[in-house]
């Protein structure tokens, strides 16, 4: 079966799309965690945009989403899987906020939005070091700038362009967060408005921990297929 491959961050995975099944802010401190782990990652797998649009194209989908994942992560996880499976037959690159950013601390990828407090982020990151707040906030600080937040992002999102241009796979780009960067002027194969853009425009309800439910994936699986459609007709959507 053909294989459409997504990546991006909790957008990607569909992440609160559990709420509609009675579970609200299920993370690993939930006291049930253990035993509907496996029914909620199923319930966001079949309900998520990626799962939407590789059904309408006939493909089995694989998601490499990663909750909070910054858009150097997600590049770096996009061309790690092409270089190291058979080629998918199409790609859905999902970008995230352009001030995340990702950092190695004790044998983990860590990925930290530099916009954030640091004390709400020493505990979202389960860290235990308290000296690891100066480190935040020193990060912050410098982090904060016109180069990595928008002349970084920026050469990152080209540099994946280049890298999917030459795979000869059909594809395309997309914020899920808003962003200053205009993908119109690195690629024409990306969509002008974000999925949080897209679906507040529209009116649609967020979940209480803040992500879109299964009516904005859908709509947005299906702008995303009319440009799809658009981009490539030989795939006779």
């Amino acid at each position: 079966m053909k294989k459409l491959l997504s990546v991006g961050c909790s957008n990607t995975l569909g992440v609160d799309l559990e709420e509609e099944i009675g579970l609200t802010f299920f993370d690993n401190h939930h006291p049930d965690y253990d035993k509907l782990v496996n029914t909620v990652q199923d319930y966001r797998r079949a309900n998520n945009f990626s799962t939407f649009i590789s059904n309408k194209l006939k493909m089995e989908c694989v998601n490499l989403g990663i909750s909070g994942a910054s858009n150097e992560r997600i590049i770096f996880k996009l061309v790690g899987y092409l270089e190291s499976n058979s080629k998918p037959d199409f790609i859905l690159l999902n970008l995230s906020g352009q001030s995340r950013t990702t950092i190695e601390y004790e044998n983990k990828l860590l990925d930290i939005d530099v916009k954030w407090d640091p004390d709400f982020l020493l505990n979202k990151l389960q860290v235990k070091n308290k000296n690891f707040k100066s480190y935040l906030e020193f990060h912050r600080e410098v982090s904060i700038s016109d180069y990595n937040l928008v002349e970084r992002q920026k050469n990152l999102i080209k540099y994946a362009n280049l890298v999917l241009s030459l795979t000869n796979i059909p594809y395309i780009i997309s914020n899920t967060i808003p962003s200053t960067i205009d993908l119109g002027n690195i690629t024409d194969k990306s969509v002008d408005i974000s999925f949080d853009q897209f679906n507040e425009k529209q009116g649609r309800k967020r979940a209480k921990n803040n992500h879109w439910l299964s009516d904005s994936h859908q709509a947005w699986g299906s702008f995303l297929l009319n440009k799809i459609k658009n981009l490539y007709p030989e795939l006779k959507i």
